[in-house]
């Protein structure tokens, strides 16, 4: 969720879901949800696992093809281990945090951690 446009519609929806119900429970989670939502730290995993994901999803594309070439499906998940531990750097880190920063100030949320 790199865009704020796509981030800030999840948070309307949020709020209008707790604007709307009468279920208290239901606006009491939505109210979690967006506390959460606006908080830096969760920003940050965002970002911190989004090549994660990348990685991994293209992998699992790969094992599901209807014309699996095993060899090749070989090869990628041997590979993926190694491109994930590339992840495990400090310049991944500091990349993974300068996109949180710059994403959280396009949302206006304080690029600070809590204690």
């Amino acid at each position: 969720m790199a865009n704020s446009v796509v981030y800030e519609a999840v948070l309307e929806t949020v709020d209008y879901v707790a604007d709307t119900t009468s279920d208290g429970s239901v606006r009491g989670t939505a109210a979690g949800l967006r506390t959460l939502l606006m908080d830096f730290h969760f920003i940050v995993q965002l970002f911190s696992i989004r090549p994660v994901m990348a990685l991994v999803n293209e992998t699992s594309v790969l094992l599901q093809s209807p014309q699996l070439d095993i060899l090749r499906a070989d090869q990628h998940v041997n590979n993926l281990s190694p491109e994930l531990g590339a992840l495990r750097t400090d310049t991944a880190w500091e990349s993974a945090m300068t996109s949180a920063r710059q994403f959280a100030d396009q949302i206006n949320v304080k690029a600070t951690f809590k204690e």
